[in-house]
């Protein structure tokens, strides 16, 4: 198994050439070069990735001129949702396309830390679905 660590930007031609992985057996590192990087990886994966990828000319991550890379993230979950009853509408219009079900990742920056691993960012994603819990049991 191995594990996308970085994107390789190329900043004469000015796009991504390719991928760094880690391969998780041996602990070595390998370049693949490509003409299209797609990068599918999830909300939090993918913005780890990005991260990780700084380069002198995207020193907050890859394509992160704004700096918003990072905050303001927003996951999907497929079959996941909220609902609730009150009672006095039950003649009113209540299945459909409904909003609902989100999952907001909360992270703090720590520091002047430049590059997060991605140990760090499976602990944080835990940590985030610890303090969710009780707000679930409500």
């Amino acid at each position: 198994m191995s594990i996308v660590t970085k994107i390789l930007y190329d900043k004469n031609k000015k796009r991504a050439t390719g991928v760094e992985v880690l391969d998780a057996e041996t602990n070595k590192t390998y370049q693949y070069k490509a003409k299209i990087v797609f990068l599918n990886a999830s909300t939090l994966n993918s913005t780890w990735v990005l991260l990780n990828s700084a380069t002198d000319i995207w020193p907050d991550g890859l394509g992160s001129s704004s700096g918003a890379l990072g905050h303001y993230l927003m996951d999907h979950h497929l079959g996941s949702g909220a609902g609730g009853r009150s009672e006095g509408y039950d003649d009113m219009y209540t299945y459909g396309r409904r909003p609902t079900g989100i999952y907001v990742p909360r992270f703090r920056n720590l520091g002047n830390e430049k590059e997060i691993t991605y140990a760090d960012m499976a602990i944080r994603e835990e940590q985030a679905e610890e303090e969710a819990q009780p707000l679930l049991k409500k």
